[in-house]
């Protein structure tokens, strides 16, 4: 339940950080949001205390889907640095 607060708020808080830029003559991009829950799911795929009850495999399968997020947001920036 926690997690799916916190996945909530970090959402609302980037969808009014992207608000507030598009209205200061920046731009505003739903990418930006996503990047946002990512960090928070890094940051609590990682981070998380051990002490929550979560099996050692779910652990696991979470992180290894979360660098499998990370490596697919990183991929275009790689691929325009190769050239």
């Amino acid at each position: 339940m926690q997690i799916l607060v916190v996945l909530v708020l970090a959402g609302m808080v980037g969808m009014l950080i992207e608000l507030v830029q598009g209205n200061i003559g920046r731009t505003s991009e739903v990418k930006d949001i996503c990047r946002d829950l990512l960090g928070v799911l890094v940051a609590m795929t990682f981070l998380v205390p051990s002490r929550y009850a979560v099996s050692l495999q779910l652990r696991r399968v979470c992180k290894v889907f979360v660098i499998v997020l990370i490596l697919l947001e990183a991929y275009p920036l790689a691929k325009s640095y190769c050239r």
